[in-house]
């Protein structure tokens, strides 16, 4: 099985190790990598695709905000649905929900 996210990184390298500037900022990343890979995979889920799915979803973490977009595009007639969302970086799957929302409706 294939999951959202597999192929990506988003990591920051630096110098230095254990206790170090470049051991914290990687730790960050981590987690800033592990936020965005499971908003980016609740999308997924959300909409039951594949890794096959025409789409992109693209997560930015900023403080403590997860900001969410995504580009999906409908199978029958090839034209792409966006939108965006906004929401407390601890809680991706709730800030993948409510972008789900925006595109599809209620």
């Amino acid at each position: 099985a294939c999951a959202a996210g597999a192929g990506g990184m988003s990591r920051v390298q630096s110098g230095g190790g254990e206790g170090s500037a470049g051991g914290l900022l990687e730790a960050v990343n981590v987690r800033r990598t592990l936020l965005g890979r499971r908003a980016e995979r609740e999308v997924l889920r959300l909409l039951g695709g594949e890794c096959e799915s025409p789409m992109g979803v693209q997560a930015r973490l900023e403080r403590a905000t997860l900001h969410l977009r995504a580009q999906i595009f409908e199978t029958e007639t090839g034209a792409p649905k966006t939108g965006s969302a906004t929401g407390a970086s601890d809680d991706p799957e709730a800030v993948a929900a409510a972008l789900m929302e925006k595109i599809y409706g209620g």
